[in-house]
């Protein structure tokens, strides 16, 4: 198909927009009708052999990854994800079949999450594939940022943590047949489920916020700098998965290591004041995210401190670095 056809079969994929979109996909730019409160702009990318292996991710996987990246930045900042664009370019060995898969899975999640996909471009790539999304939202109350945390706040987590760096080292190990053998550690790599809804409403209790996407390790380090304050943090309170266990167990690795460094997690980590945790923990039931303390904010000088039983050590940011 030329790129006009593509796009003709991308619309009637995606299905028709609402009433607010007032010019969607197909014109020089899309048409958008906003409400009298803040958008929240938010943009990530997927590129080939860096984010994603053809070897092992299928289309409709890196369609729902390329969206789910996004709508993890719109949660942590408090806000109702609402529209996106996308910019696909796309290597000779990449068909329309693929694309229209591709198409599908991000699609799936967008319905799910209230997400309107309205434009974005199609190119050819000479080299790697490079999937490019901007995400919009609204926010109607202040945002979460990362400077707020107070001493005495609890922190949390929501989600297990280091379940997609598993993922990711069963995928590199076996490819495609560890979705057998690990299916919940896979998905979290594969298909993140961001918590975008529990986002939305923990904005009227935490005090600072950001999604796990680079490592605990390195966001523990973001938020203390943030808030110049020490954020004491608990190692037998760190939620380390079943699965994991026993895949680090089979790999002779420590899957605690994977709950602090390894990326891509999409859950998210805050601050909440003690008088809100209650309300926090109810909310967290009500949107079904399981939820972790791991520690509390210290009035100290800006670091992050890990306590075991034997000692304390300053747990410095080894998370996902690009450069």
């Amino acid at each position: 198909m030329n790129e006009f056809k593509k796009i003709e079969r991308i619309k009637k994929i995606l299905g028709k927009n609402s009433s607010d979109v007032l010019i969607g996909i197909g014109d020089d730019a899309a048409v958008v009708r906003w409400k009298s409160s803040k958008l929240v702009v938010t943009t990530d990318c997927q590129v080939e052999d860096v984010h994603f292996s053809l070897r092992y991710a299928e289309p409709q996987e890196i369609g729902h990854k390329l969206l789910a990246v996004s709508l993890s930045d719109i949660a942590a900042m408090g806000a109702v994800p609402k529209v996106a664009v996308v910019s696909l370019a796309f290597s000779d060995s990449i068909d329309d079949k693929f694309i229209e898969k591709m198409y599908r899975g991000m699609g799936a999640l967008a319905r799910k999450t209230g997400v309107e996909i309205v434009g974005g471009n199609l190119s050819a790539s000479k080299g790697k594939a490079f999937f490019d999304l901007t995400l919009m939202g609204e926010l109607e109350g202040n945002p979460m940022t990362r400077g707020g945390a107070k001493a005495g706040d609890f922190i949390l987590c929501s989600g297990a943590l280091g379940d997609s760096a598993a993922g990711f080292a069963a995928l590199q190990k076996w490819g495609k047949a560890a979705k057998k053998k690990f299916p919940a550690l896979t998905r979290a790599h594969l298909t993140p489920a961001p918590h975008v809804e529990f986002g939305e409403k923990l904005g009227k209790w935490a005090t600072s916020c950001l999604d796990v996407s680079d490592g605990l390790s390195s966001e523990l380090n973001h938020l203390s700098k943030a808030a110049k304050m020490a954020f004491v943090v608990q190692e037998a309170l760190i939620p380390v998965s079943a699965q994991a266990d026993k895949l680090g167990e089979l790999l002779g690795h420590d899957a605690l290591q994977w709950a602090l460094h390894g990326g891509e997690n999409y859950g998210l980590l805050f601050t909440v004041p003690r008088e809100h945790l209650e309300k926090v923990q109810r909310l967290a039931s009500e949107c079904r995210v399981a939820l972790h303390a791991i520690g509390m904010v210290a009035k100290r000088k800006p670091e992050v401190l890990l306590q075991n039983d034997s000692k304390t050590t300053r747990l410095l940011p080894k998370g996902w670095t690009h450069f």
